[in-house]
Parts: structure tokens; C-alpha cells; sequence
């Protein structure tokens, strides 16, 4: 590669449809003096059409077209124009930005300035922001400030859909299951907590595939064009790839006229475009709509579930569920329903690459946010572990009562066992002994719970020699001999895990027990016998 010259930071425009893609100028003699795969034309080394130089120049890099596709360097996500980068391998809008039919756009704040409205967005409501004539982002009509955050949609009617009490502007009303109810009628909320809804959050695809040379030879799909950058079939700004068709991005104008019209679901047509109900917020590519939290602890399946309390709120794992989340340093203001900082604790929500990146003590750097280890809990500004979760002598100490680090593991001590995160209490002796939790009883005997403050068998078990078994029927499925001799004589066996006789014995008439098998097998001998007799004379 004699001869290679890379001038940077020179670049030039090459003009193509409405985009300006730029791409480094290397100048050239011969194609020897270019890299692999580029060719020099017109004294200038150029990347074979569908490709574009990486930003160190040393390689051509195919064309990443459209948001959250594939990428290895931030050249190849030209397409989306704005600031855009190669986020973890997929292209994403740098920070300030956001994704918008096609393009990467600038994002503004409420009572932030602007210069037009789709730059005001915060929340997932494509009005519910507007620059007004003072060019200053304020919210629509129809729409509420909720502190200086975010503006959301009020509900003036009851029944009509909600997300947060707030929500609902009438009198002694508030949000109960995702409609506006009287005060009168609250308690229901929480039949409904574990009702998560979750539409296309799949990353999105733009690509027909075919190859083309002007956009007349992608008419076989409807809102497909051809790709001045790669020559190939591609959905045009502002639609995706659904099957084998170019629908609409949500908020995108579509032109329909009912709700029917949309193929996104929850299905809701407004001003001409797709969109998602206020219980619902879009994803970032604009692809699904994903139902929002109402409460704290409402269960979720992905952060996006629970911005409706703020940017920093998150998804966390708590045993086998997650639940909606304020993350370190942050609480929940009771007023806004808003993750808020936390007065004398350290917001320790930036953006991280390694956990030394975190200012917490303990903190670890999870999908770039600082948190504690789920095995942890946030004290003081300090990770420590919970029951269970992995200790030592210095700054991860066991400091849990009834409980000490034992190789390592911050565990409760002979005698007690962790009814929580942070509590050791002692177990029971045995059944009827006190209690207060079932693990009390069930840690000492299998089976058995704590009821009314005393160790008792569960209600489908029965206590025998001090355990708790389940009683099982002649024929019944068993795991132990002990299984069959709840009701049953001492004489049954769990043979072949099913409750029956021994080999050699039989059922007994009541059904109960096993009786010895001996007067048939006398009976049935003394025929053999006659027989025999018979056969000789």
C-alpha cells in the first residue's frame, strides 16, 4: 500500500438525495496506493458502492441503514444524520439526541429553548410538547407540567385511560387499573399489578433486499425506495420492515382514519398517525408501545416500563419477578411520582464502563449505570451484602444481626435462617414451637408453616412421628415409604413410587393393609396336586 495518504481532518460532501454523507479524503495515484477494497477514481480512494470508510480510514465498512443496526465504527451509521455514534454495536443517537422517522434530532426540555416542535420531547406523547412563539419548549393544550419534567395528558373524564393519579383532573378521582375512577370505589388497584403488556420491542429492520438502481425498482413494496448508499430495496424514513411490508413508525403520518388502520398494537389512530394510548409508552425505534407502571412496585419486563417515574428510574430484578425501581443515590418523590436525588447521598447514576467508574463503594457498572449487586443492598453510600450474598473482613462486612461471614458468604448464624434480605431469626424446635415466619418451621420440618405463631403441618399434610407428610391413598404416586403409612398399614411399601402391597402379599379386604399371601397360594397347591393325581389313574 505504497503511497497511502490519509488527509484528515479534510473531508468532503458527497450529496446524495436528502442526505449529506461525509467521508474522509484520501488521495490516490493507482489503486495500490489506496487500502484493500478501495479502488482510486479521479485521484481519490473510494470504498466499493454500499461502503464507507471508517473514521481511521483503514478499512471500508458496509452501509449500517437505519436506527439500532448493526455497526462496528460510528462511519457506517451515516444514514441517520444528526450526532449519531456506533452504540455497542448497534447505531444509536448520541446523547441530547433522539430517534425520529429516520433521522437522529436534537431533544429539548420543558422550558428549554427551540426552534421547532419536534425538537421538544421528553415523554412518550408526540404533542404533548410544543415550541412556542417565544421559542421556548412549554406544554400543548390538553397537557399538564409535572414539575419541571415532563408534560402529560389530563383526563377530564371518568373512565377515561390514566397512568398516575395526577393524571386525573377531577375531584376525589384517581388512576385505578389505567382509568380515572371515583374515590369512593378505590381498592381494586392491586388485581391488576401483575397485568404487563408488551407490543413489538424487537430491534427493527429496514432492508427490502433487493437490489435496485433508481426507486422505481422497488415498487413491488409499497414505501420502499432505493438506497443511494447501498443500491439496495430499503424502507423509506419513517417506516420499517413488518413481514414483508414498509409500515409506519409510530407518530409517522400514515393518513389513516380509525383506529383498524394500525397495525401496532394497542391500535390507536390519531391526526392521521399511529400512536400509542397514554397508558403506553413507544419504544426508542419507535416500533411498539410497552404499558407503563402506575405504581412503584408495579412488575415489569424492561426499563422502559418504568419512565413513567423519570429517565433514571429502572427494571430490577427482586427474586423471581422484576419490579419498577429508583436507582442509587435516588428516591421517589411522592408528589411527581419522579425519581429524585436524594439530599446528602451521592447520585451515582452516570454512565459508567467499569465498575471503578462508580463512586459508591461496592458499586458495580451494570449496562453502563452504577448499581449494587443484587445480592446487595445501599447503606451510607456503600454496597453491603445481604443473606447470602458474598462478604469479607474490609468493606464488604456482614454487618446483618444474628449473622457473620463464613467463607466468604454473609450467612446466618447455627440456629437462625434469613427470613429476608437483612433479617436472621431463630428457627423453631420443632412443630407447635412459636414462630412468626413459615421458614422458622419449614427450615427444622419439611412441610409445615407458621400459623397463628405456632409450627404446624401445611394444610394438605398431616403430622406423623414429628414430620409433616401428605397422606396417600393404596395406588397412589409416592417419593417415601413414610408417604403411604400415614393412612395406610405398616405393612405397605412405595414400590415402584406407587403405594401398594409387597410382592408376596395382597390387598386386605378394607383396602387399609396387606395380608399374607399364603392361603391361595395352599389353595391353589392342593388343586395342582389333585390334578396330578388324577392324571395318573
Amino acid at each position: 500500500m505504497a503511497g497511502f495518504r490519509l488527509i484528515l481532518p479534510i473531508f468532503i460532501g458527497v450529496i446524495l438525495t436528502s442526505d449529506t454523507i461525509l467521508t474522509s479524503v484520501i488521495e490516490c495515484e493507482t489503486d495500490g496506493d489506496c487500502i484493500d477494497d478501495a479502488t482510486c477514481t479521479d485521484n481519490l480512494c473510494q470504498c466499493p458502492e454500499g461502503f464507507v470508510f471508517s473514521l481511521d480510514g483503514y478499512q471500508c465498512l458496509r452501509h449500517s441503514i437505519g436506527y439500532q443496526s448493526e455497526c462496528e465504527d460510528d462511519a457506517q451509521c451515516s444514514y441517520l444524520m444528526g450526532r449519531h455514534y456506533c452504540n455497542s454495536g448497534v447505531c444509536d443517537c448520541d446523547t441530547g439526541y433522539r430517534y425520529l422517522h429516520g433521522r437522529c434530532v436534537i431533544a429539548k426540555g420543558l422550558g428549554e429553548s427551540c426552534t421547532r416542535d419536534e425538537e421538544c420531547h421528553v415523554s412518550n406523547y408526540f404533542d404533548a410538547m410544543i415550541c412556542s412563539d417565544e421559542n421556548i419548549c412549554v406544554c400543548n393544550e390538553g397537557y399538564y407540567a409535572r414539575g419541571d419534567y415532563d408534560c402529560r395528558p389530563e383526563v377530564t373524564e371518568i373512565n377515561g385511560n390514566c397512568a398516575l393519579d395526577m393524571d386525573c383532573m377531577m375531584d376525589d378521582a384517581f388512576c385505578d387499573i389505567y382509568q380515572c375512577t371515583a374515590i369512593t370505589t378505590r381498592g381494586a388497584r392491586i388485581e391488576s399489578k401483575s397485568n404487563v403488556s408488551e407490543t413489538r420491542t424487537d430491534i427493527a429492520t429496514y432492508v427490502v433486499g433487493a437490489s435496485c438502481a433508481t426507486s422505481a425498482d422497488c415498487s413491488d413494496v409499497l414505501n420502499s425506495v432505493c438506497s443511494p448508499l447501498t443500491k439496495e430495496c430499503v424502507c423509506r424514513r419513517g417506516y420499517f420492515l413488518s413481514g414483508s411490508s414498509c409500515i409506519g413508525e409510530l407518530g409517522t403520518d400514515v393518513g389513516c382514519t380509525q383506529n383498524s388502520d394500525c397495525p401496532i398494537t394497542p391500535r390507536l389512530c390519531r391526526n392521521g398517525a399511529c400512536v400509542c394510548p397514554t397508558t403506553h409508552y413507544h419504544n426508542a425505534a419507535l416500533t411498539g408501545c410497552l404499558r407503563v407502571a402506575y405504581t412503584p412496585d408495579f412488575p415489569c419486563v424492561q426499563d422502559l416500563s418504568c419512565h413513567i417515574f423519570g429517565e433514571q428510574a429502572l427494571c430490577v430484578d427482586r427474586g423471581f419477578e422484576r419490579f419498577c425501581s429508583c436507582p442509587l443515590g435516588y428516591a421517589l418523590n411522592e408528589e411527581t411520582y419522579l425519581c429524585e436525588g436524594t439530599d446528602g447521598e451521592v447520585c451515582d447514576t452516570g454512565a459508567c464502563v467499569v465498575s471503578s467508574d462508580c463512586s459508591i463503594v461496592n458499586a458495580v457498572c451494570i449496562n453502563g449505570l452504577c448499581g449494587c449487586d443484587e445480592t446487595d443492598r445501599l447503606e451510607e453510600n456503600t454496597c453491603l451484602p445481604n443473606v447470602g450474598g458474598a462478604c469479607d473482613a474490609n468493606t464488604r462486612i456482614c454487618d446483618i444481626e444474628n449473622a457473620d461471614c463464613v467463607d466468604d458468604v454473609c450467612s446466618c448464624d447455627e440456629g437462625f435462617t434469613g427470613v429476608d434480605d437483612t433479617t436472621c431469626m431463630q428457627v423453631s424446635a420443632g412443630l407447635y414451637d412459636s414462630c412468626e415466619y413459615d421458614i422458622q418451621c419449614s427450615f427444622v420440618v419439611a412441610d409445615s408453616e407458621c400459623v397463628n405463631g405456632q409450627c404446624q403441618c401445611a394444610s394438605t399434610f398431616t403430622e406423623k412421628d414429628g414430620a409433616c407428610l401428605q397422606a396417600k391413598a393404596y395406588g397412589d404416586y409416592c417419593v417415601n415409604l413414610q408417604q403411604c403409612q400415614v393412612l395406610l398399614g405398616d405393612n405397605i411399601q412405595c414400590r415402584n413410587s406407587i403405594c401398594q402391597c409387597p410382592a408376596d402379599m395382597v390387598r386386605s379386604s378394607d383396602g387399609l393393609s396387606c395380608r399374607d399371601d399364603a392361603p391361595t397360594l395352599k389353595a391353589s397347591t392342593i388343586l395342582i396336586v389333585a390334578f396330578i393325581i388324577y392324571l395318573i389313574q
